[in-house]
């Protein structure tokens, strides 16, 4: 019977945070000029900004690495094949997952459908779902006000967000055709830690130690 542990991060053994983000979103002249409530956020509804956005970028894998890029990943495989015995390989037909790029326009497709390696950040999307429900609007007094905008005023908000993260080194901006152009989260801009140095954070110290020791004991 296959099992398929949950991951770390699923399991909050892993905590990932971003370099410099309160710095970042501290900086008021990097806002001055864009969407009025990036501005009225303030630094903590920004930084509750960019770690949503961020972390949807790295759940949907819009991320900037060699270990999601297809030509590294055979790269891998050739050097598995060559070094490492049959259990620890890749499987022969085993499908590794790549990079996506976060969009705003509509998908081009590819041979009739809509290409996969794309994930729409559009007006019904679900990062802009999320960006709707966040509790941040209220607590920098916009609730009101958000409630009334229309789905693409968010998308507007996230490509503002997202140009000015880019100059900070946080995302890369991808040319995908003439007219489109997406987003990836750096790698490098990730800070990786362990919850078990996070006391108060979401998950009770006894119930990690708990999900720490079961995911050893199932991956060794």
């Amino acid at each position: 019977m296959a099992i398929n542990n949950p991951n770390l991060d699923q399991l909050r053994l892993l905590a990932i945070d971003y370099q410099g983000l309160e710095e970042f979103t501290a900086d008021e002249s990097l806002f001055a000029n864009l969407h009025s409530a990036l501005q009225r956020l303030g630094q903590i509804g920004r930084g509750a900004l960019a770690r949503l956005v961020f972390e949807e970028l790295r759940r949907s894998l819009c991320l900037e690495t060699r270990y999601l890029d297809a030509a590294e990943q055979d790269k891998a495989r050739t050097s598995a094949f060559s070094y490492l015995n049959e259990r620890w390989a890749f499987a022969v037909d085993e499908q590794l997952a790549v990079s996506k790029i976060l969009i705003f326009g509509k998908r081009p497709e590819f041979r009739g459908k809509p290409r996969d390696d794309l994930v729409s950040g559009g007006p019904r999307s679900r990062l802009v779902r999320l960006l709707k429900a966040a509790p941040f609007w209220k607590d920098a007094g916009l609730a009101d006000q958000v409630r009334t905008w229309k789905e693409h005023e968010f998308a507007k908000l996230l490509e503002q967000f997202l140009t000015t993260a880019s100059n900070y080194g946080y995302v890369q901006k991808q040319k995908i055709d003439d007219r489109l152009v997406g987003w990836r989260l750096k790698a490098s801009s990730m800070v990786w830690s362990s919850w078990m140095s996070h006391p108060t954070k979401l998950m009770h110290r006894s119930m990690r130690s708990f999900a720490s020791s079961m995911w050893r004991s199932r991956n060794y």
